[in-house]
This record gives structure tokens, sequence and C-alpha cells, in this order.
């Protein structure tokens, strides 16, 4: 018997519960659809003619043409010829997988779930789902973010990367999580339900809606649904059959990690379908700009990966720097007018023989995290110098082991970590001569815990927005709980991998602008323009005040932007790297420097994306020529803020008043 055959014989149990739950739609859902039904018999009919079941074919193809009236005795006749067959195949029937939750919840939820080809099985933690994978022929997983014994991300990465597991549908529950957790959540590609658990019955109509679709849409196992790319297993299996092909040959291999500038921006305004579209243009761009034995694979939300079998580091580099290219001002047909800006990032890096995937995707996204970090549309590599990093990092964490290996990842990427075993002296003390970017708080912190301390810091002004995570102990729910609801960004539990660490750290850092800037919670950025051209200045001003959300202020040369950035005190200030009246660029990293002991940020303006500058205030960099009606929306990308609603008070008035100064300035400037 061929592998295809076993698959298809093993597979009709699912095809069973596919048509039992349509057909059950169809008799209790007030608009019935009749074409579910006649689709997945339609699905049915080629597979089973190719395998040699001809009644199965015949009997699938009598119900897609069946009228209405005989839908339901034709549809209960093939369902009765599946079981027949089903019932010589072992484990035929399929299984529902439930990990986690609270038992009178879950109780219900089978009910809503059952059918009779239908095996509904309730886990409580990590372990026992995966003892459950190994035993049932799983075709769905319902995977609760909180389990005792493990964190759920760490789960469900597993069940992405295993081929046995990388084809089954999950539905992640989570409720009342902060925006960092469902970030990463969703570019794990789950299915996330951030407010209250539904009802039973909302969510049982919910799985069997997708197990319809899953089985009308059914793609091999080891390809992304959305993009026809590989997946994370099948990226996997690759990497370890070309492993061992160099420890013969000694032939070297790169892996790259490519993401979308500003991806969870871009996505969060973006419907799913345009999300499609884009994953699938941009992976459609990819393959064709690299060589038939690459292999290149979707890896996250907005990430993939590719893997370089033959080339060094400096090979692919190029290889990837091409793909950078190739994807700029790209348009979308599919987005119907929506204007996106999209540009791509990468890390390379360079895998030794006895490399595992894990070890690679480390260090390419460390080069990533370089990349993204300098502003973007760039490739970061070990061949390109690491940016000095002024991002303060606060440990407080009891483990002096723990506490010493996540200081060294730390300032491995250039971090300027301070690292406290305990806290013998006051908080405030621990900020008088520094302003942390991150802080890490441990449970067990002494003297008075971790909860009163994250409470404490949480109460300060200036740490009112900084990104905090809390180090808890595994098989403590309600430690998780108790510390979202006191203001930690996120949550790592014990144990964690090096890995999974570094990697949450880099995205809170990087995503750290969406903390410390507005239009979150509705707020108003002020923005100060410094340029030399006043037409610039004028137009860019009316764009932004059209944009809402900002408030706009002028500046024409660098002595008229000293005078005011004193009194405006900027959220942002919009600087022109190239200054007629500052042709050293001493202005330039003065506004960097001054820049840096202040909240405000600065995206420079230049031909260029990478201008030489470097600071910590430095958030970006917005190509010029500049598109001034689109300039809100690529402020809003470059420091990752959500979209403006409101105007500031007296907008129109302030605007009126900055343009007449402004009018008024370039004519005396002119003048003499």
């Amino acid at each position: 018997m061929s592998e295809s055959t076993q698959w298809f014989e093993q597979g009709l149990g699912a095809r069973i519960d596919a048509l039992e739950v349509a057909l059950g739609a169809y008799h209790n859902e007030e608009d019935a659809d009749a074409s579910v039904v006649k689709n997945l018999a339609h699905s049915l009919s080629g597979p089973a003619a190719l395998h040699g079941y001809d009644s199965i074919s015949k009997a699938a193809r009598t119900v897609a043409d069946s009228g209405i009236g005989e839908l339901d005795g034709c549809a209960l006749a093939l369902i009765d010829l599946l079981r027949q067959e089903a019932s010589k195949t072992p484990q035929a029937m399929t299984t529902i997988l439930l990990v986690g939750g609270e038992e009178d919840y879950n109780r219900s939820l089978c009910e809503q779930l059952d059918y009779p080809s239908r095996n509904i099985v309730c886990v409580d933690d990590a372990n026992g789902a995966e003892q459950a994978l190994g035993t049932y022929d799983v075709v769905f997983v319902i995977l609760n973010l909180f389990l005792p014994d493990l964190d759920a991300r760490t789960l469900f990465q597993r069940l992405q990367e295993t081929p046995k597991t990388a084809g089954i549908p999950v539905l992640i529950l989570a409720k009342d999580l902060p925006a960092e957790v469902r970030s990463e959540v969703e570019a794990l590609d789950g299915d996330v339900l951030t407010t209250d658990l539904p009802t039973p019955e909302a969510l049982g109509a919910r799985v069997n809606a997708r197990l319809r679709r899953a089985h009308e849409t059914a793609k091999e196992a080891r390809r992304d649904p959305a993009t026809g790319l590989l997946n994370r297993a099948a990226l996997k299996e690759r990497f370890l059959a070309v492993i061992e092909e160099t420890q013969e040959t000694g032939i070297p291999i790169s892996l790259a990690l490519i993401t979308l500038d500003n991806g969870d921006v871009l996505f969060e305004r973006l419907s799913s379908t345009q999300r499609v579209a884009i994953m699938s243009r941009v992976g459609t761009l990819l393959s064709a700009s690299l060589r038939s034995t690459d292999v290149l694979a979707r890896w996250g939300t907005h990430e993939f990966a590719a893997l370089f079998p033959g080339e060094d580091q400096v090979g692919s580099v190029q290889a990837v720097d091409k793909v950078v290219q190739a994807i700029r001002n790209v348009e979308i047909p599919e987005l119907q007018g929506t204007s996106v800006s999209l540009t791509l990032s990468a890390g390379v890096a360079l895998a030794s023989s006895n490399a595992t995937l894990e070890d690679c995707v480390a260090e390419a996204d460390r080069y990533l995290f370089q990349a993204t970090s300098q502003g973007g549309n760039r490739v970061g590599s070990s061949q390109v110098p690491a940016p000095t990093r002024t991002e303060q990092v606060l440990l407080l964490v009891q483990d002096s082991l723990t506490c010493h290996v996540m200081q060294h990842l730390l300032e491995r990427d250039g971090f300027i970590v301070t690292a406290l075993n305990d806290l013998d002296t006051p908080l405030a003390a621990v900020f008088e001569t520094n302003t942390f970017n991150l802080i890490v708080v441990d449970e067990a912190m002494p003297p008075r815990g971790g909860f009163e301390i994250l409470k404490a810091l949480r109460a300060m002004p200036r740490n009112s927005r900084t990104p905090m995570v809390m180090l808890i102990d595994k098989n403590s729910e309600d430690s998780m709980a108790h510390a979202l609801e006191l203001g930690a960004n996120d949550y790592m539990m014990r144990p964690f991998s090096p890995f999974t660490f570094i990697r949450r750290m880099r995205r809170l850092l990087r995503g750290g602008s969406r903390h410390l800037h507005p239009h979150v919670g509705g707020e108003v950025c002020k923005v100060l323009l410094v340029d030399d051209d006043s037409r610039f200045l004028l137009i860019a001003a009316s764009a932004l005040h059209q944009r809402r959300g900002f408030h706009p202020f002028l500046a024409l040369g660098t002595t008229d932007a000293k005078g005011r950035i004193g009194d405006i005190a900027p959220d942002l200030i919009l600087l022109k790297a190239e200054l007629q009246d500052d042709p050293g660029g001493d202005f330039v990293r003065e506004i960097l420097a001054t820049s840096a002991t202040s909240d405000t940020s600065v995206i420079l303006m230049a031909p260029q994306a990478d201008t030489g500058y470097r600071g910590e205030a430095l958030k970006g960099t917005i190509q010029t020529p500049i598109n001034a009606l689109s300039l809100g929306q690529q402020i809003e990308d470059t420091l990752r803020m959500s979209r403006g609603t409101r105007h500031p008070d007296d907008a129109a008035k302030h605007l009126n008043t900055e343009m007449q100064r402004i009018t008024q300035l370039a004519k005396r400037m002119a003048a003499g």
C-alpha cells in the first residue's frame, strides 16, 4: 500500500466528521447552505477514485450533483459507506484535543463538539497534550494559553515545527492579554481569542466552522495554506537533511530570517484577507528572487525563513539584499486602494556543521534585530558592524545563575544591563542615574516579592510606559494572571530556553516606541518639523493636520529649531539630515544626543536609509523625496504607533499660526 493511500484511509474519519457537522448545520442553521455539504463531497470524489475507492467516488459525486430534496438521503448514504471503510482502518475516529481550561467549561464544550465519529480528549497540561498527540489521530487542538507546566506559546511552537502536527488547526484561548503577548501569539499564526471566553455553544460552532473550512481547503501538511510555501516543520526537515550532507561534503550553509518592517503595526489596520494578499505576494516575489536550490518557508505572521545550501554568509547576504531591493514599493492589487509602504529587513547567519535549526534562527534573529533597530529596510549579518546601543535593561532576578545567563544574552546584543539579586536599597535609588528601557522582575525577588516591586515600579511616572516582564515559577496560573493585572507586558515561565528569552526581550525593546509615543489611548503627538525648505514645511504641516493625532510645529533651519525645541518639548522631531546651514552634521548629532536624555524621538529625512547617524533617540529614517500625503502613516509605521483618532485643541487655529509664522520667517531670511 502506498503512503498516500494509507493517508487517505486514515483520513476517512475526518471526512465523516466534516460531513456530519456540515449536514447538521444545514438542518439547524437559519441560513442553511447546501453548497458546504456538496463541496465536501466534491473534494472527496477525486481522491477516492485515485486510490481505487470507486464506490465512494460515485456516492460523493451523487451528493455533489443532488437536488435539494435528495441531499439528505444521498449525504447519509455517503456517510454510511465511509463508516464501513473507516471501520477497517485503525484509529479512523478523529480526535479534538482540549488542553487546559476549567473543568465545567470543558464539559459543556465537549457536549457541543460531540459527534458519532468524533473523540473528544481533555488534558490538563502540555505533557498530557504531547502524550495524546502521540496516541490519537488529532484533527484539531483547543489550547488554553495558561498551562501549569509549560508556556502554551512554547507548546504551540513545537506543534508547528513537528511534521506530524504542523497541519493541525489550533485555536488558542486567552483573555485580557497585553498587546505584547497577543502580538507574539499572533506571530506564531495562532487564532487568538482575547476577550472573555465565548459560550461553549459559540466556541463549538466556531470549531465546527473551522473544521469544515479545513476540509474544504485541505492542503499538504508541509505547506503554509496562505502562501503555498513550506511551513516550519518542512523547513526543519530540510535543514536536518542539508546539515547531514554538509558533514560529508563540508559545503557552507546560511540561514536568513526576513520580516516585513513594522509588520505588527501594518497588520493591525488590515483585514485578514489583506494580510493574506500581502504575504502571498511577498512570498511569490521572494521565491522568484532566489535560486531553485534555496529553501524558502513561512516562519511567522509576517516573517519568512530562507535556507541557502552551498552559500557562505557573504553570498547569502548578497542574495537576501537582492530580495530586499526587489520588494521596495511593490504594489499589492488585492488591497483595493489601501495605501501601504512595504520594505523588508533580514538577518543572515552561517550554520556550523553541528548546528541546530534553533541555533541558526537565534543567530539570524540577532542580526535581524540589529537591522530593524537601525530603521529597517536593510540586511544584518556579522559582516555589518553592530550599532552602538544605549538602551538600558534592569534585571531584578534572585537566582544568580539565571540572572547571569540573562545578562550575558542581553550584553551580547549590546544592551547596557544593571543586574540585582536583591533590593536592599530603596527603588528610587536605582533610578537616580539610570533610565531603563526594559525591566525584568523575578516573582521571588527579595525582600518583598516581585509583585510588590512590579506594582511600585508601575506607580513611578517615569516607568508608566516602560516594558516590564515578570519571571514566574511553573504551576502558577494565578501568578501569570496577577502579573498581567499589575501591568506586566509579558511573562516568562521557568524553565525557558535562552532563545525564547532573548527573542521576547528583543521584541519588547524593538516595539518599545509603542509605549513611549502618543496615539496610544487617543493621545496627540507633538511633532517639530525641521527643514530649510519652507514650502515642504507648509505642505507637511497641512498633511499631518489632516491625518489626525498630530500637532505640527515648524522650524526653518537650525537657528529656528534650537529656539523652538525647549519651548515646545516635542514628542517627535522630524529632522532633515542634510540642512544647508549644518554642512558637517553637528546640529543633527547635537539633537540626537540631547534627545536621548528626554522622551523625545527623532526621525531623519534623508535620501538613503542609512545616514551614518546613531543614537538611542533615532527611531528610523524616512527616505526623501517624501510624499507629504503619506507622511503621517510613515511616521506611525516607523514609531509603531496606532492610528491617531482626534485633533488637538484649536487645531485649525494652531496650524494657521504656524504657517503664517514660517511664511514671514522665510520672507525675512530671503530679504537678508
